[in-house]
């Protein structure tokens, strides 16, 4: 897989992260993800799709965005395991989550 640029995004300090909606992540818009999964540990372009890249101690998860009206929407969503074996892709989504949920109160002093 050739990789195109690369970014690293930090993540935010600050921002409640919201559980995720039971419908899942396919169909979601990019700007709405951050709200729960917070910004994407890397972001690449390959071809059309951008794809957002999140990380768990347990999992990788990857989502593939493309342009639909203008705007980046979520149309394929895959999770391995650190074996880079398939992973239950809304367990690793959750996992994300609860991690970063965590980290947020931790730095927050909760």
């Amino acid at each position: 897989m050739a990789l195109g640029a690369c970014a690293a995004v930090p993540p935010p300090e600050t921002a409640v992260l919201q559980p995720l909606p039971p419908s899942g992540l396919v169909g979601m818009a990019g700007s709405e993800l951050p709200q729960y999964l917070g910004p994407p540990s890397l972001r690449r372009h390959e071809g059309a799709a951008e794809i957002w890249q999140y990380a768990a101690p347990e999992c990788l998860l990857y989502l593939f965005l493309y342009l639909d009206q203008g705007r980046p929407v979520i149309r394929h969503a895959e999770a391995r395991d650190r074996r880079r074996r398939p992973a239950d892709v809304a367990g690793c989504a959750r996992a994300i989550g609860a991690q970063r949920a965590a980290a947020r109160a931790n730095a927050a002093g909760g």
